[in-house]
């Protein structure tokens, strides 16, 4: 099995059968294996990470060929403490993109000293970023099984194809964003 966590890009929202026609279904059928989707919508990192863990966690994880995380905005105000001066936006993002680069990082050493296989990437807004960004913490990525990094996220891989009313990748676009994981499956880990 796969095992594929993230937010509404990765659940499937506005499609019309996400659990057969988001991507991690249609990698999964490309596999020629099962997928534990743990997509949400409107999920923060916070979520998929502790998801994430949580669920790596069990004692018996085998099974499973490989993660795939798609990490979503660095932009979700949601878990900002009191302390950070909300005001000021750039202190704000600051924060922010710093604690998204930890979470990052925390989640890469997790799967390395478990031996999980896994890739990464981006839904969006962070490649707008991130290239900018002179953080001390964007280092600390290990970008090896980061696809894209650091400028590059689904919008852009499904950039001009049709999209549902709220924004989300309509069918066509989840099929070229499960091919560009599976190049990269095939590629970086060597699986098929």
């Amino acid at each position: 099995m796969i095992f594929t966590n993230g937010d509404s890009f990765t659940y499937g929202d506005e499609l019309d059968k996400p659990h057969s026609e988001a991507w991690p279904y249609i990698l999964a059928e490309k596999l020629n294996t099962k997928v534990a989707n743990f997509g949400e919508n409107n999920s923060d990192n916070e979520r998929i990470l502790q998801s994430t863990v949580d669920f790596f966690g069990t004692p018996d994880i085998s099974m499973y060929k490989c993660a795939i995380v798609q990490w979503s905005t660095y932009m979700r105000f949601d878990t900002i403490p009191q302390d950070i001066v909300l005001n000021d936006n750039a202190n704000t993002k600051e924060y922010l993109l710093d604690k998204y680069f930890v979470q990052v990082r925390i989640m890469q050493d997790f799967f390395d000293l478990r031996n999980i296989p896994y890739l990464m990437f981006n839904a969006f807004d962070n490649e707008k970023v991130i290239p900018n960004s002179i953080s001390k913490f964007k280092d600390i990525i290990d970008t090896k099984y980061f696809i894209g990094w650091q400028d590059e996220s689904v919008v852009n891989w499904v950039y001009g194809m049709p999209h549902k009313p709220k924004g989300h990748p309509g069918e066509e676009a989840h099929k070229r964003i499960a091919e560009i994981i599976y190049e990269n499956i095939r590629r970086k880990l060597r699986i098929s």
